[in-house]
């Protein structure tokens, strides 16, 4: 089978006008991620929020962004997946389970587009017992009772 010079021609100009596009690396996403607040009780509302960014610190609309909270021990507490909003930012919002461990959680989050590299990262907050009426009764009422037992002794601490 034989072609022409002018297929052959055809077929080169095709390579050269197509080939550097389809060849292109995908652009490099940026993704920040943070809570409102460092520490948490048990029910208490968490806020996960950030932004999905490009190369130019520009904010990209419509990135899907996939949240995973783990426990500390590795366990998955909340999973979900959203998209950024037309600035690029993203909000996820949910109550810190009753019933489970004190201690470091993390979030990680995996943001992607086409035409993009997927990029991840993650950001960390710590869920601590809840400080209620009936455990503070247990510091104060021994502490009340070595007061009133000093001052009868008439012993000054202070």
């Amino acid at each position: 089978m034989r072609f022409s010079r002018i297929g052959v021609f055809l077929f080169a100009a095709m390579l050269i006008f197509l080939l550097p596009g389809a060849l292109k690396a995908e652009e490099q996403l940026t993704v920040t991620v943070s809570t409102d607040k460092q520490t948490y009780e048990h029910g208490e509302l968490i806020t996960v929020f950030g932004t999905v960014l490009d190369e130019n610190m520009q904010g990209i609309a419509l990135a899907s962004v996939s949240i995973q909270v783990n426990d500390p021990n590795g366990t998955p507490i909340h999973i979900t997946a959203i998209l950024s909003g037309n600035d690029g930012s993203f909000v996820d919002q949910f109550s810190a389970p009753t019933g489970t461990l004190d201690g470091g959680y993390t979030a990680f989050v995996i943001a992607s587009k086409p035409g993009y590299a997927d990029v991840n990262t993650q950001t960390s907050y710590t869920v601590v017992p809840e400080f209620s009426v009936s455990s503070m009764i247990w510091f104060v009422v021994p502490l009340f009772v070595v007061l009133v037992f000093l001052r009868k002794q008439r012993l000054r601490i202070f």
